[in-house]
């Protein structure tokens, strides 16, 4: 599901409770990476564009986390293969959930 979609789908979903005070919450959208691009975080907004009250809300965040996938590698197995690579991305992604 491409982020767009995803962040419209939660603000439709968020503009019924709009006038309630949810609890904080953090969405995250995992998907695969191939390039070396930074994780995106977003805020979602409270209001609509049509009123002109549109505000960023601090209490709910949806931040966008990518697992590397190793590419050009030789082989499967080996010091520089695709295994060993990807395990060290996997770590990688997973110490993501303890620093955000």
């Amino acid at each position: 599901m491409p982020l767009k979609v995803l962040v419209s789908l939660l603000a439709q979903t968020f503009y019924i409770n709009d006038k309630k005070e949810p609890t904080p919450f953090i969405i995250y959208y995992l998907y695969p990476e191939n390039s070396e691009s930074e994780n995106l975080q977003l805020n979602m907004n409270r209001g609509s564009r049509y009123e002109k009250n549109l505000m960023p809300r601090e209490d709910i965040q949806v931040i966008k986390l990518g697992l590397r996938i190793p590419a050009n590698t030789l082989s499967f197995h080996g010091d520089e293969g695709f295994y060993i690579r990807m395990k060290a991305s996997e770590a990688e992604f997973i110490k993501q959930f303890s620093t955000v």
